[in-house]
């Protein structure tokens, strides 16, 4: 398996540090070596012993700084894919499969447990300035991911980023649903009407060991890893954040947007409290990758 490399004392959080293909020479995934120095011999460079451009939330586990890209190219390189719509090369699929179909998921999608194998590889990319990439199903998120060494999130990571440890409501500061203030990030209220590049609304960052994530709130739903059965057969998976058209509550009963979403005001729960089919594919929905 592909080792990711580490940052070293050069990198300011604005290089990609690996890409997670062992390339050429390498001996271990160290992407941008003139930016972030090369890989040493035990793949974990000379600095700080963090991956570039993520955050450690606990001992081995990582959170993405930044929502996900598609490209067809490493480092965000080449075409970027599903920016404003549904144009993922025919290759890589809606059903596209790796380590099965995803947990408690394998038989109660309702499409059965063998799926389609990508014949086009595409690479999840963690940069600042790019929108994120929309419009594809689980799978496919849970795939980018897989091809540059990472997994999507799990409910317990994301959420400890956006509520700093459980702590507070929104990524930003301590409050409740009525104290956000509109602009913060790309909301239904003061934001852009879509999805804009990532990092830039500078005050909605995350929260205590998060705070140098961005857009966990707004911007575009975020796929997580964890999925549950349902009714009539069929699975679902969890999605996090809200996007630029929720609201905050009161004037949203529902689509709250907050990092409890869905939740009833001033509640924090750690269950998943907004899903859909993991075949689902929507314009405000995207996903960020982490490392466990």
């Amino acid at each position: 398996s592909t080792t990711i490399a580490y940052c070293t004392p050069d990198c300011d959080g604005t290089q990609l540090c690996g890409n997670g293909i062992e390339e050429g020479s390498e001996t271990c995934d160290d992407g941008d070596g003139e930016d972030c120095g090369a890989c040493n011999s035990g793949c974990d460079g000379p600095g700080s012993g963090l991956p570039c451009q993520m955050v450690e939330m606990w001992t081995g586990y990582f959170i993405d700084m930044y929502e996900s890209s598609i490209w067809s190219g490493t480092e965000c390189s080449g075409a970027q894919y599903g920016i404003s719509e549904d144009d993922y090369p025919s290759g890589f699929p809606d059903l596209v499969a790796s380590e099965g179909c995803g947990p408690g998921v394998e038989s109660c999608t309702g499409v059965g447990s063998v799926l389609n194998e990508p014949m086009n590889t595409v690479y999840a990319c963690n940069h600042p300035g790019y929108r994120p990439s929309v419009f594809l199903t689980w799978y496919q998120a849970k795939r980018a991911c897989e091809n540059v060494g990472k997994k999507l999130c799990t409910h317990s990571l994301w959420y400890s980023a956006c509520t700093n440890n459980d702590s507070q409501l929104y990524t930003h500061y301590t409050g409740t649903h009525e104290t956000y203030v509109y602009g913060t990030c790309n909301d239904g209220q003061a934001g852009s009407g879509q999805t804009v590049e990532t990092g830039s609304y500078p005050a909605c960052h995350g929260a205590g060991a998060a705070s140098a994530t961005a857009d966990l709130l707004g911007n575009a739903f975020e796929w997580i890893a964890d999925c549950k059965p349902c009714c009539s057969g069929s699975g679902r998976c969890g999605m996090k954040g809200g996007s630029f058209h929720n609201l905050k509550y009161p004037e949203s009963s529902s689509d709250v947007l907050s990092c409890a979403w869905g939740m009833d005001a001033g509640s924090v729960n750690p269950d998943i409290n907004r899903s859909a089919l993991p075949t689902a594919k929507e314009h405000y929905l995207g996903f960020r990758c982490c490392l466990y």
